[in-house]
Formats: structure tokens, C-alpha cells, sequence
């Protein structure tokens, strides 16, 4: 062998040369090694896993129940938290198209939005879309947006500025069944939305102001849900044969009745606000509801929904062919203070319709009222007992 100290620079260089290889070789057999030993975990953690020991199926169904209703987009959240778990998780997630089918997404969450949306909405393939979104979106989220439109079955939106409410007005959302709308609004918008829509199923309006346009009458018999806040101008111009529930929980107005005259929708279930009734329009009003089962007076911050709720007991208690069907009621009360006749008249309501009624609740403050009378509590409690459901306080306490 050659000593160092006399090798000439030929010798020097081909030396380095070898042992390079000799590294590189080195490396390979590392590299190799380390893909073998997670080859080997993955099975070992498949192996050890529940999860990954399931049928697909089922472990993409327990992935689905993780998710909350509208999932947000984030490393901290699912389904984009199950990618982070392991392979065998991350597997599973993404070959769970219904994982990938529901998103909340905020206008403010940056300049990755259109790519992150995009990826996103590509892993749900062809299934339904359930999309939110709040806030004001650049051009190239909306654009992403637009490409999934046909599949999308549920929107609700809290627009600022033009780009996303475009997508409703141009009508490209052939599939929407479920249209919630957390922007304020306009009447004749509100129609126009509605007739470009015609098969919506649920459709609600969170901030409807009235306006001095009059646009033509509409007539919508898919509608079986409607909620409306704000101004109900609307129901003036509006007809929907086909509606089963119908919520106005801050109405002011009076036009419900004109409208179910005109409707005479098989409605289930009802929610008024607070109105200024009178026995006669109240009356009228439960002769065109021969279907309900549920009825609730809500929005009781003005006191003449006491008044409302003390006709409310006394006409059904007086006239039991009205509502005929009605199971459950619910009255939430301002600065009403019932007495000792108010309680008589409920027990007596309650007695006459025993036989349907199943869940009552009188929401009011515990600190500003009185029990029922002894007598009333002990015929109260009886009904209890006898299977239904009553509910007399404000929430997490009862007088009953």
C-alpha cells in the first residue's frame, strides 16, 4: 500500500472519488432501509390501529361523525385534522368523498382561500355541496366558487359587497334545495331571488327591509320551510301552496293571515313574533291551520305578547275544533305576570286537549312571577304523570 504522505495528487483524487461512491452506495442502503422500516410501521400501526383494521365503510362513516355541521378549514379542525393523525387516517379521510362536502369559510382567511377551496371541494367528487360563507371574497375564491355550482344543495351566506350575491341573482345553482340569506335584503330582491330559485325547498331571510317597488305576484309550491326576519311586506306578495313551516319570530305586521287565506298551505308548525292580535284575527288565523301540530309565540319583548298569550290559552281552551291536531305549544314571555285565573285558564286549555297535546313550555322569568296555585300544580302534575311534557320557567329552571 501506498503511504499517505507519498500518494501523488492522481492517486489523492481517485481516493476521493472512491469513497464518494462508496458514500452515495451508503446512502441508497440508508434511504432503502428508512422506506422499509415505514412500509413496516404503516402495517404495524394498521396492524395495532381499530381504525385501520375496519371495513372502509365503516371507518369513513365514524370520520363523517366527527365532523360538525359545517366544518372550517384548518390543520386544527376536521377533516383536514385526520390527514395530520397518520397514513392509514390520512387514507381513509381522503377516500371519503362526504368528508369533504360541507365547508364554512370566511372572506378574511387570506390569500391561500382559492386553492385551499378548490382542493377542497375536488376531494367531495360529485356529492352534494353544503357550503357558508361569511364576509367579502376576492374574485378568484368567487371564480372557485362558480366551478361547483351545479352541486351545490344547501348555501348560506352573510354577503358584503356584490361578488357572492351574484351567484344566487345569475342563477347557476340548479341543485339548491336549502338557501339561507344573512345579508340584509330588500322585498323585490327577495322575490327575484325566489322566482330565479323555483326549487327551493328552505329558504330564509334574516334581514328583510320593505321597499316601494311592487313586483309581481309570485308563486312558489316547492317552498315547505320559510323563515323571516325583519319587515314580512313579502308575505303580501308570495304565495306558497306547498309550505309546512313557516317561522316569523321577529314579525310586527299582520299579514300572515291575508297570506294564508290566499296560500292555504298544509303548514305543521308556526312561529309568530310579537303582533298586536285581536281574538278575531286570532281566531281566523287557527281556522286556516287545520294541520298544525306545533305553534310558538316568541320575540316577547313587548308586552303585548302577554296579552296575545293570554288570548292564546283562552281561545284554545274555548274552542277545541280549532288546532285540532296541535301537540306542542311554546310561549316565551317578556314582563308578563301570570296570576292565579292565567294558570286556571292553562290547566283548563290543557285539560280540554289532553288527548293531542304532548309537550307544553312557558318560558318566563322565575325571579318576577309566582307558583300556580296549589290546586293547579297538583292537576298540572298530573298530566305529567300521566305522559306529558310541561315546562313552566325559564331555561335550566322550572316551576314545573
Amino acid at each position: 500500500m501506498v503511504h499517505d504522505s507519498i500518494m501523488s495528487a492522481a492517486e489523492l483524487q481517485a481516493l476521493i472519488e472512491n469513497i464518494s461512491v462508496d458514500i452515495d452506495r451508503q446512502k441508497e442502503v440508508l434511504k432503502e432501509l428508512e422506506l422499509r422500516k415505514i412500509a413496516a410501521q404503516r402495517k404495524f400501526n394498521a396492524i395495532r390501529d381499530p381504525v385501520g383494521r375496519m371495513p372502509l365503510e365503516i371507518s369513513s362513516e365514524i370520520f363523517v361523525l366527527c365532523l360538525g355541521r359545517l366544518p372550517q378549514p384548518g390543520s386544527l379542525h376536521p377533516p383536514m385534522l385526520l390527514l395530520n393523525i397518520c397514513h392509514v387516517w390520512s387514507a381513509i379521510a381522503l377516500s371519503t368523498p362526504e368528508l369533504w362536502s360541507r365547508i364554512h369559510v370566511d372572506g378574511n382567511q387570506g390569500y391561500k382561500l382559492p386553492t385551499l377551496l378548490d382542493t377542497w371541494l375536488k376531494r367531495a367528487g360529485s356529492r352534494a355541496l353544503f357550503l357558508s360563507f361569511r364576509g367579502s371574497f376576492h374574485m378568484d375564491t368567487v371564480a372557485v366558487i362558480r366551478r361547483y355550482t351545479r352541486q351545490v344543495q344547501e348555501l348560506a351566506t352573510a354577503f358584503e359587497g356584490d361578488e357572492l350575491r351574484s351567484i344566487i341573482v345569475e342563477g347557476e345553482l340548479p341543485a339548491l334545495k336549502t338557501l339561507r340569506v344573512m345579508g340584509a335584503y330588500d322585498t323585490s330582491e327577495a322575490i327575484d331571488i325566489l322566482r330565479l330559485l323555483p326549487h327551493l325547498v328552505e329558504c330564509s331571510f334574516d334581514d328583510l327591509t320593505a321597499d316601494f317597488l311592487i313586483p309581481e305576484m309570485l308563486v312558489h309550491p316547492q317552498m315547505q320551510h320559510f323563515e323571516l326576519g325583519g319587515n314580512e311586506k313579502i308575505l303580501s306578495q308570495i304565495r306558497l301552496p306547498g309550505l309546512k313551516t313557516l317561522l316569523l319570530p321577529m314579525s310586527y305586521g299582520d299579514s300572515s293571515n291575508q297570506f294564508l287565506r290566499d296560500s292555504l298551505p298544509p303548514l305543521r308548525s308556526v312561529t309568530f313574533g310579537w303582533r298586536p292580535w285581536t281574538a278575531n284575527e286570532m281566531e281566523e288565523c287557527f281556522s286556516l291551520l287545520p294541520k298544525l301540530t306545533h305553534l310558538e309565540l316568541s320575540n316577547t319583548a313587548r308586552p303585548g305578547l302577554n296579552t296575545a298569550t293570554s288570548l292564546l290559552v283562552t281561545i284554545l281552551g274555548n274552542s277545541p275544533h280549532l288546532l285540532p291536531n296541535l301537540s306542542s305549544l311554546a310561549c316565551q314571555f317578556g314582563s308578563f305576570k301570570p296570576d292565579n285565573p292565567w294558570y286556571s285558564q292553562l290547566l283548563n286549555m290543557l285539560l280540554a286537549r289532553r288527548t293531542k297535546m304532548k309537550v307544553v313550555q312557558m318560558v318566563m322569568d322565575l325571579d318576577r312571577i309566582a307558583a300556580p296555585p296549589s290546586d293547579v300544580c297538583a292537576a298540572l302534575r298530573q298530566l305529567v304523570a300521566d305522559g306529558m311534557v310541561i315546562h313552566i320557567g325559564a331555561d335550566g329552571q322550572t316551576l314545573m
